[in-house]
This record gives C-alpha cells, structure tokens and sequence, in this order.
C-alpha cells in the first residue's frame, strides 16, 4: 500500500514568497500606466470643458456682436485704484445716472455673461429676476444689480426671497464643466477668502470655478499696476498703457471695460479686434488656484500671462531689427529682461510669499492672496482656449516671448513654431 500512495506536497514559503514578488514587480509596472491613462482622460475632459466655454464664447458673439468682457465692472472704477475682490468700491465717484450698480466693485464674471449660451438659462435668468434695485431702473434680462448684493437685492435660487439655509445665494451653485477634472482644490470656498469685511456682507460659499479669462499680457510696469492694456510707447521703455482713461483695460481677448466720460464700457471686442488672428491670440486657460476661485466673481476670473512684480520688472519694449529707439513699431518681450518671467505653473503652497503669484498690493480691500495663475495639475501642460474655439496644451517651458505673444490681441508679433 505504501507504493501505490502517491506523495501529496504544497507550495514552500519560498515559493509562495517567490510569486508575491513577481505580483508586486507586476503591479509597480502597471501603475504608473494606469495613473497616466486615468491623467490623460482627466485632460481630456479637461479640453473638453474648455472647448465647450470657447463654443459659448463664439455663439455670444455670434448673438451679441461682441464677446464678453471679464467683469460687468471696471477693475479700475473712476477714483484710479484698483478694484477690491468683493464689494462696492469706487461707487461714491460714479455718476449714478451713468452707472448700475452692477458696475461698481467685483462684478458679474465673463462666464455669468456666457451662462444663456452654456444651457445655464435657469440661472442666468434668476440673476436677471432678481434686479430691482439698480440705478437707472433696471430691465429684465440685465444684470443690474450690484453683483454682491444681499437680502432681497441679492440673487438667490428663489427670487426676492432673503437668502437662508433652503435659499442660498447663486454663487454658490456648482456648475458642471467649470472644473477641471484634476483641479486640486475642493468645490466651493469660504467667502472670508474673499473679504467679508466690506459693505456688501455675504455669508455661506462661492462655488469654485478654475477657468480664466487671460485679460492682458501682464500688470503695467507704471505705479498704478493697472494691466497693461496697449502696445509700448518706444522701443526699450517698459512702460505701456495704464487702465486711464482706456475704452478696455487689458490688452486681451478679455479685457475689462474702461471707464471713459464717466461712462462704463459694455460691450466687449468683436473678433475682428483680434488683429493677429484669432487661432493665435489665446482668450482663456486653466488656473489650480485653490483659494480666490469663483465662476462668478469678475476679479476671481482672470489672470495675466507675465509673473507679477513690485519691482517693476515685467516685461520691456523691442523694435525689429535695426529699427532706431523711439520707433513705433515696438512689441512687448520678456526673454531678455532680467526679473521677467512667465506665470505659467509658478506658485507656492508653503506659506513663501515671494512665490505667490498676486500680493493683495495688486487688489484694494483683498483679504487673501492667489498663489497661482495661468496652471494646472496637467504634468507640465497648461490647457489653452483660442479666439478661433480651438484648444491646445501650452508647455510651461514655453518660449516667454512666444507666449506673451499669444496673450495679446493686436501685439503685432510674429509667432514662430
């Protein structure tokens, strides 16, 4: 009997030891595909969302004859300083026959102007509902009223009604495709990020929203800090046009209006005041900013292409070749400017100041800072959205001169590969 039975044996601890290993070098190898394939949809999804504002962008041109501008409010009211984020300022200038009182402080955002073309009508017209105390008397279908206001004057999901726990204001209404798949951040932010000292009290959170408007090159070199919103004055001088006076403010796709006669710009450009081409001039990006970010608020909607300084050193003037100092034919360059550099995925989450892309020197009556710009969570990709609707990836490495080039709309540059 001993003969005929077999020998039953199983796996050693060696053996078994042996197979988890080859399992585990298995799973390392695959991983780092699975995580570039899951990346490479989220950015997908990602260009999708831009491409889907860009379509809004192009039918609120193609109804209104113009695309919108960043904020219904001037970013530099009547007095010459800049605008803080939430809140009335500069108001006690305005001329109240000339002015609404959406047009005073942070205003309506270019994607609230954009929301009747996005399939976002419900709220677009519960913004509108909500009017009743603006100056003229306001018209339904116009945003009138101060864009953060409160009580009654402020837009809730039920108009005319205060806001409470079951009313919230409309800020507060996360939008599907305003969020980048690989943003960082959460859904919605406290609104003491946005200075809940002023006037215009506001309580709960502000829906996040992390596609900008690129609303100029970057921040004049002049004291104002204004954004830079013309073409150089002569060919070496770093300054340019300030916000003074200026039909636009920002010498972008998107700018912000101007204030001109007292009166406040309302309409934005036509796409034929994109002289360089509309597949080249960049209107809109991306931005991983985790703190001011908002799909309503103006002045939490944009961004500027050059990094932000105090010290004046932002991007300078050349002429062409052999052209003489003092020619007119200057454009804006960065690359052989000592100090200047592009905004482009530069920020700091640790607390150094110095690395965050705008001071609160930037903003009156601002609370917090904004650590980033123009970036995203793409490895070394920012998400770009163009005045024809087409979408591209622009390198953080990208050339500076080239992609300042692309920021403005009537620079006069000619942009190689």
């Amino acid at each position: 009997m001993d003969a005929n039975r077999r020998e039953r044996r199983g796996f050693t601890l060696v053996e078994l030891l042996v197979v988890i290993a080859i399992i585990g070098i298995l799973v390392a190898l695959l991983l780092p595909a699975i995580q570039a394939a899951r990346e490479a949809a989220r950015r997908n999804q990602c260009i999708n969302n831009v491409k889907q504002l860009l379509i809004a962008l192009q039918n609120h041109h193609d109804t209104k004859k113009a695309l919108p501008l960043a904020s219904t409010a001037p970013l530099v009211p009547i007095g010459g300083v800049p605008a803080g984020l939430v809140g009335v300022n500069g108001s006690a200038n305005a001329d109240p026959t000339k002015w609404t009182a959406g047009q005073s402080g942070d205003g309506y955002s270019w994607i609230v102007q954009c929301l009747p073309f996005m399939e976002e009508n419900t709220i677009y017209d519960k913004l509108t509902q909500s009017a009743g105390t603006g100056t003229p008397p306001p018209r339904l279908g116009r945003l009138a009223d101060g864009a953060w206001g409160t009580g009654t004057s402020g837009a809730t999901q039920n108009p005319g009604t205060a806001a409470s726990a079951t009313n919230p204001y409309l800020w507060g209404t996360k939008i599907s495709g305003l969020v980048c798949p690989s943003f960082p951040g959460e859904e919605d932010v406290p609104s003491t990020n946005f200075n809940a000292s002023v006037p215009n009290q506001f309580t709960g959170k502000l829906a996040t929203g992390n596609y900008m408007a690129l609303s100029a090159s970057h921040y004049s070199n002049q004291t104002s800090k204004h954004l830079e919103s013309g073409l150089p004055i002569a060919a070496g001088s770093p300054n340019g046009k300030d916000c003074a006076s200026s039909a636009y403010c920002g010498n972008g796709g998107l700018p912000f209006p101007g204030v001109v006669g007292g009166k406040v710009q309302k309409t934005g450009l036509g796409l034929q005041s994109l002289s360089d081409g509309t597949s080249k001039c960049a209107i809109i990006t991306e931005s991983r900013e985790e703190s001011l970010t908002s799909w309503y608020s103006g002045l939490a909607s944009y961004v500027v292409g050059a990094w932000p300084t105090t010290t004046g050193m932002g991007p300078a003037t050349k002429g062409p070749q052999g052209s003489p100092a003092g020619t007119t034919n200057v454009y804006w360059v960065c690359t052989s400017v000592a100090g200047c550099d592009t905004a482009l995925n530069k920020g700091d989450t640790k607390g150094i100041t110095t690395k965050y892309y705008q001071n609160s020197n930037m903003h009156t009556n601002q609370a917090g800072v904004r650590i980033w710009g123009p970036s995203s969570r793409h490895p070394s990709t920012v998400i770009h959205g163009y005045g024809d609707a087409h979408t591209e990836g622009v390198a953080d490495s990208v050339d500076k001169d080239v992609y300042l080039s692309q920021i403005t709309r009537n620079g006069r540059e000619v942009i190689s590969p």
